[in-house]
């Protein structure tokens, strides 16, 4: 990145990403071109903390964070410049997100203690969905609005979760366990429910 950021969100694909927001409450936004970062538009409200983040470089969703307190405002990023979006249900922050700009899944997260609240969204506006089982923050996710997975997280002080969770578009069920607890995992998801992937995040508590 062309900015050093933590606590940041994160879309696209390879060759074609997308990196917004983090600490310090962070507006800056860059694109990836499979070799090199650019400026792209700032967003409209600084946010860190975990923003639920969807779709691709041109079409892009930020839900959620915190910018001095827990958000319930949404952006949207078109591949120039970013626009509000519907809000958020329930404000919060340290959730995690999946699917597209217009058919997106935000869920967990923190507000002020863990969560087990899903939305959905449909490029409009957001409905609650079922919850997921275990009230947790800092998830890795992947997949679409129909089909997601949300795995390891922080459901209490301790230093991580390995379970997993699967979405059908509307119950979560259990799916099978990471090798290794992690939390901070809110950038290292991707894929889809039947090939998804965790990398990085923490598992020393904090």
């Amino acid at each position: 990145n062309l900015t050093s950021r933590r606590s940041n969100g994160g879309a696209g694909t390879e060759y074609a990403a997308l990196s917004f927001g983090g600490n310090p409450g962070l507006t800056s936004t860059e694109e990836y071109y499979g070799e090199t970062w650019a400026a792209g538009g700032a967003m409209i409200a600084g946010r860190s903390e975990g923003i639920a983040a969807a779709g691709l470089q041109n079409a892009a969703l930020a839900a959620g964070g915190n910018n001095g307190g827990v958000l319930t405002s949404v952006e949207e990023y078109n591949g120039t410049s970013w626009a509000a979006g519907g809000a958020l249900i329930v404000g919060r922050q340290s959730l995690n997100g999946a699917g597209t700009q217009n058919a997106a899944l935000a869920a967990g997260g923190m507000n002020p203690a863990q969560v087990t609240c899903t939305e959905e969204y449909d490029g409009s506006t957001w409905a609650t969905a079922n919850p997921i089982t275990t009230a947790r923050k800092e998830t890795g996710m992947g997949g679409l609005q129909n089909g997601a997975f949300m795995a390891g997280g922080r459901a209490g002080s301790a230093a991580g979760e390995t379970c997993t969770e699967e979405y059908d578009g509307t119950n979560w069920s259990t799916g099978g366990a990471l090798g290794n607890s992690r939390y901070a995992l809110q950038s290292g998801g991707g894929g889809t429910i039947a090939a998804g992937i965790v990398a990085g995040g923490s598992s020393s508590p904090a």
